[in-house]
């Protein structure tokens, strides 16, 4: 299949000038702070500036380089969610959405439509805020995700990543951190990283950065079969508790598809969340919720009925 998209490529670029140029301004992982964005008319089905460009011999070393940078592979949604079709995955190169850059706060996701390739929004955006991708995982620690973007080659520096750097530097984090390693009890970490929060006076974002960097134990701790709610308790505000308890599900699914949008994981944790506290059933106000998570996860390509009934199927699986 790699083979075959290589090809595709190189003999599309050999006759579309537009192709030719775009491929020759796209990342090959070197000189990442020196490539500047093209013309946006370029993008355009027909532009005048496309007869202004030339085209030169075509470097396989560049192409191959750049094609691996940049082309995505892309899984089925039904595999996330209801673990089928996993056989089923697509290679290709998007041009446009090719020069997103990542975040590990990142306001947008990619969804395939046959052929196409469909960029929309997974939490609410700000006016003038960059749209951005999340290149890997950034459901995990800032340490494993400053690994993962120097592997793609470049040095995060978003707003999540210099707080954790920071707040990560306490000995209590550390401890923490060495004691998931070391197989502590998911419950015991979610506690005791609520209770330093509390007392670092971390608020907001900053506390859904965190959450959403343990994420695994967050999860695993709500679907321990109910033994971390006997033995921790739920508290469903986020108000300051002095019993032993830990936030329920759908406020830490709040505060995480806040910071780092929709996410199929927080979606299911979400729904079965309600399934626990519901007892299967959800009223009005709830499916709306979960709804808008599912709409940031695949968008608004499928029809409100056919969302419901999908992310129902995905909870029952």
């Amino acid at each position: 299949m790699w083979k075959n998209f290589i090809d595709k490529v190189v003999e599309s670029a050999s006759k579309c000038k537009r192709l030719h140029h775009l491929l020759s301004v796209l990342s090959n992982g070197e000189d990442e702070d020196v490539l500047e964005f093209p013309d946006v008319n370029l993008f355009r089905p027909e532009t005048e500036e496309e007869s202004a460009l030339s085209m030169g011999k075509l470097d396989m070393d560049k192409i191959l380089s750049t094609l691996d940078v940049n082309s995505l592979v892309e899984d089925a949604a039904s595999a996330k969610v209801l673990g089928k079709n996993s056989d089923f995955y697509c290679v290709g190169l998007w041009i446009l959405p090719a020069f997103i850059n990542h975040s590990c706060s990142p306001n947008a996701r990619r969804l395939h439509v046959g052929d196409h390739l469909i960029v929309h929004a997974s939490r609410d955006i700000k006016v003038g805020e960059e749209i951005t991708f999340a290149y890997f995982d950034v459901l995990s620690p800032w340490k494993k995700r400053t690994g993962m973007s120097k592997i793609w080659g470049f040095q995060c520096n978003c707003k999540r990543c210099k707080f954790e750097e920071q707040i990560c530097s306490k000995m209590e984090m550390q401890e923490i951190q060495m004691g998931l390693e070391r197989g502590l009890n998911m419950g015991d970490a979610v506690y005791r990283l609520e209770e330093g929060m509390r007392r670092w006076m971390v608020r907001g974002d900053e506390k859904g950065y965190l959450r959403a960097s343990f994420w695994v134990a967050y999860s695993e701790a709500y679907e321990s079969d109910h033994k971390t709610v006997r033995r921790w308790g739920f508290y469903n505000k986020e108000t300051i508790c002095s019993n032993r308890r830990i936030p329920a599900a759908e406020a830490v699914v709040d505060s995480v598809s806040k910071v780092v949008g929709s996410d199929e994981r927080v979606l299911k944790a979400f729904m079965a969340g309600l399934k626990r506290r519901c007892g299967g059933g959800s009223g009005l106000v709830e499916m709306e919720r979960a709804m808008k998570l599912a709409r940031g996860v695949y968008a608004k390509v499928m029809k409100k009925q056919a969302m419901r009934t999908f992310i129902k199927l995905g909870n029952h699986e």
